[in-house]
């Protein structure tokens, strides 16, 4: 049973009590039958929108498509993107060439090229990021020698090499 004040009187009362006995003063106001019900049609609507929107089994919305990111992931699976480079010595820098074909039926541009360097422990310690500022049309083969990836970090035993984003025409 909790125990309040009385504001007035400072007697200790039961919480449920609405008046002092002592003083008559109000404990607490009264809560109306308006605002009881307003509380529990707040809750059961609450209720009601977390399980159809956002509950355990709810009918969320699905999320809006965005035609644009669609479209170039899209484009970069119909790539076809090979690259050989030779081992130059660590602290150098890194010459691949790549050899691009374009399957898709758009235009692409501006790829931005990325190696990641990993050990064998499998962790990347560097990633080279370069951008090919070059169009490739569709149904399209290109070969760039000796593209310039940057720094080739020290003894990286496997090096793995992909297209990461591009422009679609």
């Amino acid at each position: 049973m909790a125990l309040v004040r009385c504001k007035k009187c400072w007697l200790e009362v039961r919480a449920e009590t609405v008046t002092c006995p002592r003083c008559g003063a109000r404990v607490r106001e009264p809560v109306s039958q308006v605002a009881l019900a307003l509380g529990a049609l707040l809750i059961v609507f609450g209720l009601i929108t977390f399980h159809r929107y956002g509950g355990p089994g709810g009918n969320a919305p699905p999320p809006k498509s965005d035609p644009a990111a669609e479209a170039k992931a899209e484009a970069i699976s119909n790539l076809d993107f090979s690259f050989s480079w030779t081992k130059g010595k660590p602290g150098s820098v890194m010459f691949i060439d790549i050899t691009l074909t374009n399957t898709g039926a758009r235009d692409v541009k501006d790829l931005v090229i990325v190696c990641e360097h990993i050990l064998d422990s499998g962790i990347v310690p560097v990633k080279n990021r370069s951008i090919l500022y070059e169009t490739i049309k569709a149904s399209e083969t290109k070969t760039f020698p000796r593209f310039n990836m940057g720094y080739l970090p020290g003894d990286t035993p496997t090096t793995r090499c992909h297209v990461e984003d591009l422009i679609v025409l």
